[in-house]
């Protein structure tokens, strides 16, 4: 992913979740300072930071595409990790995962369209999981009512689809995909 420029989704959790929070629970946050910490121990997070209460873990966990059932076809994935932990104690008090995907999304590209133009529309997909991860911790792990996070931009909606409208040719190859593909049931 790195060839093509494909920016770690997380980019989006830090600028778009951690305000909420932050503005949510009356933290106090300067988003001029983004330690980077090499380890997964909480302990050892929390030890790198100083005059802190909490502290914030926002990490990717993985980020891909792969082959679907067929293989000129792929669906892409993300997984996202946020723990709040005690900055004192280094014990984590809240920790939730986030793993969607587009292995059931009606469009599936091929290697070759993921890819062209810098790898666009695997940036716009990964970029769009990346937002579905902000929503779903907001909600379920820090409690954030839906206004108090920014809303999916329009663009990152659902770029699979808006990628399949804009290449009407393309649902022509997909139909007879799924044509042949009932045919041989």
């Amino acid at each position: 992913m790195e060839e093509n420029g494909v920016a770690d989704p997380a980019d989006i959790l830090v600028s778009a979740l951690v305000p909420a929070v932050v503005e949510r629970y009356g933290l106090q946050w300067d988003p001029s300072v983004k330690p980077v910490v090499d380890t997964k121990k909480p302990k050892e997070i929390a030890a790198a930071q100083s005059g802190v209460d909490y502290v914030l873990d926002v990490r990717s966990e993985r980020w891909n595409y792969a082959y679907t059932g067929k293989l000129s076809r792929f669906w892409v994935g993300y997984s996202a990790k946020v723990r709040l932990i005690d900055a004192k104690s280094g014990a984590v008090i809240s920790d939730m995962v986030c793993d969607p995907d587009t292995r059931k999304h009606d469009v599936k590209p091929t290697r070759d369209e993921l890819l062209a133009d810098q790898a666009q529309l695997l940036k716009d997909v990964t970029t769009h999981l990346g937002w579905l991860c902000v929503q779903l911790f907001a909600k379920e792990q820090f409690g954030l009512p839906q206004e108090a996070t920014p809303a999916i931009p329009e663009t990152y909606v659902d770029p699979l689809a808006a990628y399949a409208a804009a290449h009407p040719e393309r649902l022509a190859e997909d139909d007879a995909d799924k044509s042949e593909s009932s045919e041989r049931r």
